[in-house]
């Protein structure tokens, strides 16, 4: 077992498509969690719950709420990722980001996700 894991705030949508244009960039995060599996950073699908002798351990976040976005993005831009997602279409921030039906949710993931990782951090749940 391992005293002090680290974590790896992982969501299946992930490993799907990204912000990027750059459509072979989306798989990197896939990629880069096998290879944590391959080289025994990882378990074995499905992940122990507890007393894991693997040094890494995945945990899942949840969406992050509209309250905890515009802590740091204003109602406009959210209105503006919201429109774009049920549009489907367009770009979004200075042009460089494609828009598509999901790209809302890929976004709360996203800052779920780093919310999640700052929490555990602080809280002291994980080391830096």
């Amino acid at each position: 077992m391992v005293e002090d894991p680290l974590s790896l705030i992982w969501h299946d949508i992930y490993g799907s498509r990204g912000f990027s244009r750059l459509t072979d960039s989306w798989r990197r995060y896939t990629l880069s969690r096998q290879l944590f599996r391959d080289v025994g950073l990882l378990p074995p699908l499905p992940n122990p719950v507890s007393n894991s002798p693997y040094p890494l351990v995945e945990i899942e976040p949840a969406e992050a709420s509209d309250e905890s976005i515009l802590r740091v993005h204003t109602a406009e831009h959210l209105d503006n990722l919201t429109e774009a997602d049920a549009r489907g279409t367009g770009l979004l921030d200075y042009g460089d980001t494609p828009a598509w039906h999901g790209v809302l949710r890929r976004a709360r993931l996203a800052v779920g996700g780093t919310l999640l990782a700052a929490r555990r951090v602080a809280d002291g749940s994980n080391r830096l």
